[in-house]
């Protein structure tokens, strides 16, 4: 489906909408549309029952995605996800009925925005503090039953109010309860056997290629590659990064799993708590 065609059906307003009356797309001051488009959706800011919210809009209709949306009403007691509220068949369009979520609006900005700044500001203290804040965000997330599916930096946010990172979008979402969502992640974030495998561990690459690369950014802000992590194989840059981290055993031992491409990693856990007591001190260990 055209964005451009989303955007008319959605400013035809409460006749578009099989249930929900009231939603506003919200404009930016030259008139446009607030909206951030994806590869199966597009995201635009609404006003609704006098809040902000996002608006999610899908290609298609998936009772899957419904399935998810109502598991994390009940199994995130952590607040770890932005919860959503999921109508099926709900926005009318010439090409069909598609499925729209509703999120409660959150004013952040993307781990990958902050990444990015950092690099700029030359800032690894800035580095750091994402690392930190990043092994207790995944530590969470392995205490639960469920896995995200789907981690990479822009699926993980940072709230301006608190700056307490969040996870969004929850398409790809793992439990033992929930019928396979046939979703693979994105491509460079997740482990080359994703397809083969669905159970509790299809995070452990996402956390583990995450983790490495905040490190090897903090100790060597030069090796920024843009919108990948640093910390990907196949950019070749596997013996700088091995030296890098030679000092630090639990690094080491992420990095060399990544490159092996190991898809259960033993005591990630562990390793994340104790990455997460090293991150601060990473730059003054001698190298």
């Amino acid at each position: 489906m055209l964005l451009h065609n989303l955007i008319s059906y959605l400013a035809i307003g409460d006749e578009a909408f099989s249930s929900l009356r009231g939603i506003e797309p919200q404009y930016d001051p030259r008139g446009r549309m607030i909206f951030i488009a994806g590869r199966q959706s597009a995201v635009f800011k609404v006003a609704y029952e006098g809040r902000d919210y996002a608006l999610k809009c899908y290609q298609s209709t998936s009772t899957l995605r419904a399935e998810r949306c109502n598991y994390l009403s009940t199994h995130d007691p952590q607040g770890l996800f932005v919860h959503p509220r999921y109508y099926c068949n709900e926005l009318w369009t010439k090409e069909g009925m598609i499925d729209v979520a509703l999120y409660e609006w959150v004013d952040s900005r993307s781990l990958g925005w902050y990444i990015r700044k950092a690099i700029h500001d030359n800032s690894p203290s800035q580095l750091q503090k994402l690392l930190a804040q990043f092994c207790r965000l995944a530590s969470n997330i392995l205490d639960q039953e469920w896995r995200h599916g789907d981690l990479k930096i822009e699926n993980i946010v940072l709230r301006e109010s608190d700056r307490e990172m969040v996870l969004v979008d929850c398409d790809a979402l793992y439990a033992p309860s929930l019928t396979p969502s046939g979703e693979l992640g994105t491509p460079n974030w997740v482990h080359p056997a994703r397809g083969e495998n669905y159970d509790a561990h299809i995070d452990d690459y996402g956390i583990a290629l995450l983790v490495v690369s905040l490190a090897a950014l903090a100790l060597n802000p030069q090796l920024f590659v843009g919108e990948c992590a640093v910390a990907i194989p196949s950019l070749g840059n596997r013996s700088e990064i091995a030296k890098l981290l030679a000092p630090y055993e639990e690094l080491t031992t992420l990095h060399e799993a990544l490159y092996n491409q190991t898809y259960i990693i033993d005591n990630l856990n562990h390793n994340l708590r104790c990455i997460e007591h090293l991150s601060h001190d990473l730059t003054k260990q001698p190298l």
